[in-house]
């Protein structure tokens, strides 16, 4: 999903449905349910849809054999349980790719088709009443599209043969689940750097930066974490942070936020103005994100801007990327936000001791329960990444980049060792909770062809699409001299004409360029 398609949500929080009024009208919205793996009289209930897994839900509807896609080596996958839908699915996955324009290329036209045991539906059924029975000692549960299987994270192997016997219980077949140790720490453990502040490094995200940038460095109390994005909220200017780094997770309270870290004086930048307390789930309290908001009233802001940092930021977990801001071009305009990336995807992330890092995108909406503080903290439809984070990076802003711009994919604040992945709210579950940003920079959709003019005879040549601004994804349709719906066309010219471009983003705002191409007996290549 984008901006322009974002549906009316309310997020998966517990688990019985009552009523709950957003700004988009009613909607749908689990309540607290007390239920444990052993209360077996108590009724599961059909839980509505996760709004992230809408589009799943859309194509199993037309096609039940289908079990879900994510992206592989740049190709869409497509799990079924019934091989003979494979053309019928192919077809459903075009349309879905382009209502959810998707800005990888090609996706709908090389859809690959995997044998799976499990239909989407099932595993969606089978999840949601594991989520509802939630016993002692599991801490993350996935739906897993990749692997087709439910996954249940665990604390530790004692907690096996208690959950496995749940399981059966709830008539969720063995062969469905996948059980692993998965240990995550505690929360105040990787959120900030208690004792031993670093000082101020001058021309990095550790600096003083004014205006104020995405990504740099911030202190709450006595310790650092990340600056995800600032934007407009409520009419006012504010940033936005892991809630964990305030003084106390989900809960407003007297946190002020300042800039440079370390010692000496530093100047407040901000405070906390919204930080939900979360809704009682069985004997824990649940929210869709790890996310604060925080007030800037008088610091001069670069609002819709992150820092841009030197060199080439590094692939994999446990992978750590420069903090020193280029000089020369200091910052990347935030061009819109991505409420549903498919599993697969290149991820990156900007923190303020980490620095630029990527990884691939490989869990979508997993639910994940923090053992302290007390009560038990549970964090809904959270994605996981393979990108490398550190102490201090809570809060750090996860985006797509292309076109030396980003797109807003939410707000990092867990590193999980066990699983080699880092865990970050999505924006869709931060709006959720804490209500609409507008995340852009002033940036306007600028389109441009590549000027090859003159070309030779008989000879295949390329014109490719320039765009900036905006807010991808783009949608392109190429006219004229040739037709084509990519990023790019490529043909013999046969007479001289026009080639144009129109170039639709996700806001709905259009550009256009063309060129008049002609053959030149005197040219010999493009």
């Amino acid at each position: 999903m984008n901006d322009a398609i974002r549906a009316c949500y309310a997020p998966l929080v517990v688990a019985c449905v009552t009523a709950a009024t957003m700004a988009c009208g009613e909607v749908a919205r689990p309540a607290a349910s007390g239920i444990n793996l052993s209360d077996v009289a108590t009724p599961l209930q059909d839980l509505p849809v996760r709004p992230r897994e809408q589009h799943f839900k859309d194509v199993s509807d037309v096609i039940p054999e289908f079990a879900g896609y994510f992206i592989d080596d740049g190709r869409l996958v497509a799990i079924l349980t019934d091989l003979t839908q494979a053309p019928a699915t192919r077809t459903v996955l075009a349309a879905t790719v382009q209502r959810l324009r998707y800005d990888i290329p090609s996706l709908a036209l090389d859809v690959v088709v995997r044998k799976g045991d499990y239909t989407f539906e099932q595993l969606r059924v089978w999840r949601d009443r594991i989520y509802q029975r939630w016993p002692d000692g599991m801490v993350l549960l996935d739906l897993d599209e990749g692997e087709n299987r439910v996954e249940v994270g665990i604390d530790n192997e004692r907690s096996r043969s208690a959950i496995m016997e749940g399981l059966q219980q709830l008539g969720v077949p063995a062969l469905a689940v996948q059980v692993r140790v998965a240990t995550l720490g505690s929360s105040k453990a990787n959120a900030r750097r208690h004792v031993s502040m670093p000082q101020s490094v001058e021309g990095t995200l550790r600096d003083t930066v004014r205006p104020l940038l995405g990504g740099t460095a911030i202190r709450l109390g006595n310790g650092g974490c990340t600056l995800g994005f600032l934007a407009e909220w409520a009419g006012t200017d504010a940033l936005v942070t892991s809630s964990h780094c305030t003084i106390v997770d989900w809960a407003l309270d007297s946190t002020t936020v300042h800039q440079p870290v370390g010692t000496g004086s530093p100047i407040e930048v901000g405070f906390e103005v919204h930080d939900p307390n979360g809704v009682t789930c069985g004997g824990d309290l649940c929210r869709a994100s790890d996310a604060a908001v925080i007030k800037v009233p008088t610091v001069s802001s670069d609002l819709g801007y992150i820092a841009r940092t030197i060199g080439t930021p590094p692939d994999g977990y446990g992978a750590t990327g420069s903090i020193t801001i280029d000089a020369a071009n200091p910052k990347i305009a935030i061009v819109g936000k991505d409420y549903g990336p498919p599993e697969g995807i290149t991820v990156h992330k900007l923190g303020a001791w980490g620095g630029w890092t990527t990884g691939t995108l490989v869990r979508t909406c997993i639910d994940v329960r923090w053992t302290d503080p007390t009560p038990y903290h549970r964090r809904n439809c959270q994605d996981a990444a393979r990108y490398g984070a550190v102490d201090g990076d809570s809060g750090a802003l996860i985006f797509k980049y292309g076109a030396g711009q980003a797109t807003v994919l939410g707000l990092h604040w867990k590193a999980v060792d066990s699983e080699q992945f880092s865990v970050y709210s999505p924006i869709l579950e931060i709006e959720a909770d804490l209500g609409y940003f507008e995340v852009r920079g002033n940036t306007p959709l600028s389109v441009g062809v590549t000027q090859l003019a003159l070309v030779p005879e008989g000879v295949s040549c390329t014109w490719e699409a320039m765009v900036s601004g905006g807010t991808p994804p783009y949608a392109y349709q190429w006219s004229g001299l040739f037709t084509g719906s990519g990023p790019s066309v490529s043909g013999v010219v046969e007479q001289n004409g026009t080639l144009y471009l129109t170039v639709t983003d996700a806001a709905n705002d259009q550009g256009s360029d063309q060129i008049y191409v002609e053959i030149d007996p005197d040219t010999w290549d493009c």
